[in-house]
């Protein structure tokens, strides 16, 4: 398996693993989060990001320091995602 197929397999693998979401351990690196199955965005994405660089598909980590959520305008927080880039195409 390779390209956006490897990327998919590795993302259902990471949604799979993380049960609970969770800010309850801000603290705890992606790789811990991944093992107690429980995390928010930025330990879940550390985590796929982890996955994804094993497997050699070139991706990074982009943070955003508050996000528009139109429903709730009042919104004050941030978030992680991963970016990944394959054959010369980038993703979020």
């Amino acid at each position: 398996m390779s390209g956006w197929p490897l990327v998919a397999a590795a993302r259902q693998v990471v949604h799979d693993r993380f049960l609970f979401y969770s800010c309850l351990s801000w603290w705890e690196s992606p790789e811990t989060a991944f093992r107690r199955r429980r995390g928010y965005c930025a330990q879940y994405n550390g985590a796929l990001a982890a996955v994804l660089k094993e497997l050699g598909v070139d991706c990074r980590l982009v943070h955003a320091l508050r996000v528009h959520v139109p429903e709730d305008p009042s919104w004050r927080m941030g978030h992680v995602w991963v970016q990944v880039r394959v054959d010369g195409e980038a993703r979020d």
